[in-house]
């Protein structure tokens, strides 16, 4: 939307998800810390045939890809090479 002139260059980051148009927060040192520590506290915690996603597109439907902290997704069904059918398990934000 920024590349068609919707938005200032200078605007933040933006997502519109479910047609709502979502304001994202820089990714600052604090913010990655605590990325990372999740990450790793999530990684130890499950099944090693399960996967956590970080900062990573997700295709919910259609329309939204947002671009979650962390997914910890539900078992893949496969559509397609790039499509992942569940509902995962996501935080927006830390």
């Amino acid at each position: 939307m920024a590349d068609a002139g919707v938005f200032d260059s200078d605007r933040r980051r933006m997502e519109l998800v479910g047609g709502h148009l979502y304001e994202m927060p820089p990714i600052g040192t604090p913010h990655l810390i605590v990325v990372t520590r999740l990450q790793r506290l999530f990684e130890r915690a499950i099944d090693e045939d399960l996967r956590v996603l970080v900062q990573q597109p997700l295709i919910v439907d259609q329309f939204d890809e947002p671009q979650p902290d962390l997914v910890h997704p539900a078992p893949p069904t496969r559509k397609s090479e790039t499509e992942v059918t569940g509902l995962p398990c996501c935080h927006r934000g830390v």
